[in-house]
C-alpha cells in the first residue's frame, strides 16, 4: 500500500520522518493510533511502544511473539509480559553485556537509540543502579 494515498486529513500520523511535532501526549496519543488503526491495524500497532519498557511494536518476533496484534494483547494482560519482553527485547539486541560491564552509555544507545545523550538516559540509569545497587547484598 502507498501511504501517500491516505496522506491527507491525516498528516498528524502519516509522514516522511520522525518527529514529535504531532505529539498530543498521555491518553490523547490513543486517538492518533485509532485513527492510524482505520488504515492499517498492524502497521498502526507496530508503530507505537507498548508497556512499561515501551518496546516499539514492530518489534514483536524480537520479544517472542508471532504478531503484533499478539504482543499488544500481551501488553494489555500482566507487567510480567512486559519484563519478559523487556528481557527479550535486550538479548536480542546484544545489550546484556552493556548491563554486564555497566557500559550505560552502550546501553542506553542500543535500546534508546541515538538520541539517548539528549535525554540524559545513560546518566539516569547510571544513577538508579548507583541508587539500588548499593542496597544489594
Amino acid at each position: 500500500m502507498d501511504p501517500s494515498d491516505y496522506k491527507k486529513g491525516n498528516e498528524d500520523i502519516l509522514y516522511y520522518k520522525w518527529t514529535t511535532k504531532f505529539y498530543k501526549g498521555g491518553e490523547k496519543e490513543y486517538e492518533r493510533l485509532n485513527k492510524a488503526k482505520k488504515i492499517y491495524v498492524s502497521a498502526a500497532l507496530e508503530s507505537a511502544s507498548w508497556g512499561i519498557f515501551q518496546i516499539m511494536g514492530y518489534h514483536y518476533k524480537k520479544v517472542g511473539y508471532n504478531s503484533v496484534e499478539d504482543y499488544v494483547k500481551a501488553m494489555n494482560m500482566s507487567e510480567r509480559f512486559h519484563l519478559m519482553a523487556f528481557g527479550k527485547f535486550i538479548k536480542s539486541e546484544g545489550l546484556v553485556k552493556h548491563l554486564k560491564s555497566e557500559d550505560w552509555a552502550k546501553f542506553a544507545r542500543g535500546y534508546n537509540g541515538p538520541a539517548y545523550k539528549k535525554n540524559k538516559y545513560d546518566k539516569k540509569i547510571a544513577a538508579s543502579y548507583k541508587k539500588y545497587h548499593s542496597h544489594s547484598v
